[in-house]
């Protein structure tokens, strides 16, 4: 009669794996049971087989036999970086020894496992390398986002900065052209008032202010036809030149 309880099912995981072990059929149970988790999975007995096998797949995480016939396991682990420098390597042995451990480690493995190897612990221990991997993934990618904005920051300053320097050379100007314009009506014989379009005086020259006899400094501001009532007789002519200017640039916008 048929169970009814509900089969076990195993989260599909995302990855690249090589296994690296002379023992043919023990690196093919640990290719089932990888692959049955969705690992992609490639296999290599020795030491040549493997450096190969790590660069066609790119493997991400390599699980390396300590011993390799007549090669070392550890000394594959540099060989495996120039590959690729971010692999996690992760050595197996059925050989207990701390001297072993220690050099691997030294040489840049990630972990250190005994045969046989318990599955959950193995399954484990690569949720870790690709957790490891994910997060050094990301902080490249922030790393990247961070540099950009910063290259990104230094063409704004730079442009506000050529922006600052135009507008105080503007300035300059300006100051230099307010002196001209200072000294140029200062200097005139005959008497200058300068009016806005509204009637109030700007400036005035020492001529003007001789003539009406009002500083400068008391007239800025104010309506001419106020502050002179005598010069309102030129109002109706100082309105019909402002019309016929507006009439004049409204036609060139046309």
């Amino acid at each position: 009669m048929p169970s009814n309880r509900p089969r076990a099912t195993h989260e599909r995981k995302e990855g690249r794996i090589l296994i690296v072990d002379d023992d043919a059929d023990f690196a093919l149970s640990l290719l089932d049971v990888l692959e049955s988790r969705g690992y992609q999975v490639a296999i290599a007995h020795d030491v040549a087989t493997g450096k190969e096998r790590a660069e066609h797949v790119n493997a991400q995480v390599a699980l390396l036999d300590i011993r390799l016939r007549h090669a070392s396991g550890i000394s594959l682990i540099s060989q495996l970086k120039k590959i690729n420098p971010d692999i996690l390597c992760v050595m197996m042995t059925a050989y207990a020894a701390v001297d072993n451990a220690i050099a691997a480690l030294h040489e840049g493995a990630y972990d250190y496992l005994q045969k046989p190897l318990d599955m959950r612990y193995l399954l484990a221990t690569l949720d870790r390398c690709f957790e490891k991997l994910q997060l050094e993934n990301q902080k490249a990618e922030a790393e990247k986002e961070r540099e950009r904005l910063l290259v990104d920051l230094k063409q704004r300053n730079t442009r506000l900065d050529n922006q600052l320097d135009q507008l105080r050379k503007l300035n300059i100007e300006v100051a230099r052209l307010q002196h001209l314009l200072q000294n140029t009506t200062n200097s005139m014989p005959s008497a200058l008032i300068v009016l806005d379009t509204d009637g109030r005086v700007l400036l005035s020259n020492p001529t003007a202010d001789t003539m009406i006899d009002q500083p400068e400094s008391q007239m800025q501001g104010q309506s001419l036809w106020q502050a002179i009532p005598e010069l309102s007789r030129y109002r109706d002519l100082f309105e019909q030149a402002l019309h016929e200017r507006q009439v004049v640039h409204r036609h060139k916008e046309q």
